[in-house]
């Protein structure tokens, strides 16, 4: 997980108390530290998170659960100490649940944040046992059949796409680190009247989404489709499209090197202009003029380099899509 700046806690914790009551996502606590109980709702947290939608749930001490109002816990995830110990409770829950615990001062009373990634793959178990949230109850998922058939089913369609990649962005921010007018041109549509009406499209479209801290998420869609410079999105820089032309047929030699730091929706035309100016051609005469052909149709080289971006390993943060062009 990336870390939370302390502006960021103190709103997520604000938005959270805003609530009107406990949801299946976020739970209000005091001063209870007991790890088993913490460990079960780690794991109903993270598959509530799947079946609602969620980003992230959260357990939240230092507030009260019938009024929200921040009051302040003496509760401590320290390694040593009194407290429950995080890596004891990480080493009982399964391979596929990722968390944090945050501790922050909000109008002076400290709060505690535990802050639930949804479950992959497969629902997540606290010592081989999964557990669910109904209304503001944990479970065992066993007990709730058709919430289990529906959480398994949402998590064979979980996405690389639907990912959160920046969080609690203001709509200016928004705005310029994506390239949005290539959105609407590449579709087709009018660029809406005003930003609001931009956002609320972009959102409609699930390229980005209202933060549990109040402010806009961006999607892993929306940055790699259409952010201006892939490398603002740490987790996608990587990505980035690399075009190479070599003086001949080896790799020896590199004669000529571009990286496009652009999305691959906005910089595709771009990206084709290049690689067709580097494609060998041959010379054939045409109405008594020489003139130079691609070696190859630049519809095929289109659909291999959009198949080469589109069907890449996402979840490979390593590497990216590359296109090598040789002398022959």
């Amino acid at each position: 997980m990336e870390p939370r700046e302390p502006e960021y806690l103190r709103d997520l914790v604000r938005e959270l108390c805003a609530l009107e009551s406990e949801t299946v996502w976020v739970e209000f606590k005091v001063n209870n530290t007991n790890p088993n109980t913490i460990g079960k709702n780690i794991s109903a947290l993270a598959n509530s998170a799947v079946l609602h939608d969620r980003p992230f749930g959260y357990v939240v001490w230092g507030v009260d659960d019938e009024t929200h109002e921040i009051i302040g816990t003496e509760f401590s995830f320290e390694p040593t100490g009194e407290g429950p110990r995080e890596p004891r409770i990480r080493a009982s829950l399964s391979d596929n649940c990722d968390f944090q615990f945050y501790s922050i001062e909000v109008d002076h009373r400290k709060v505690v944040i535990l802050e639930v990634n949804p479950a992959r793959q497969y629902p997540v178990r606290y010592r081989s046992e999964a557990f669910i949230r109904v209304g503001s109850a944990t479970k065992p998922l066993q007990a709730a059949p058709q919430l289990e058939a529906r959480l398994w089913r949402l998590l064979d369609q979980l996405s690389f796409e639907d990912g959160i990649v920046a969080m609690n962005l203001t709509a200016d921010e928004i705005l310029k680190v994506l390239d949005y007018p290539s959105y609407f041109d590449l579709l087709n549509q009018p660029l809406p009247d005003g930003n609001s009406n931009t956002l609320d499209t972009m959102r409609r479209d699930r390229l980005i989404g209202i933060s549990d801290a109040g402010g806009w998420d961006i999607t892993n869609l929306a940055a790699i489709l259409l952010g201006r410079d892939l490398n603002d999105f740490r987790t996608l820089a990587r990505k980035r499209l690399r075009v190479i032309r070599y003086d001949g047929s080896g790799r020896s030699n590199a004669a000529r090197e571009r990286q496009f730091d652009l999305g691959y929706a906005s910089a595709f035309q771009r990206v084709m202009e290049h690689i067709m100016a580097l494609v060998p051609t041959n010379e054939v005469i045409e109405n008594a003029l020489n003139i130079e052909i691609p070696m190859f149709p630049e519809v095929a080289v289109r659909e291999l380099v959009a198949n080469a971006v589109i069907h890449q390993d996402f979840h490979a943060t390593g590497s990216g899509p590359m296109v090598e062009i040789f002398e022959d």
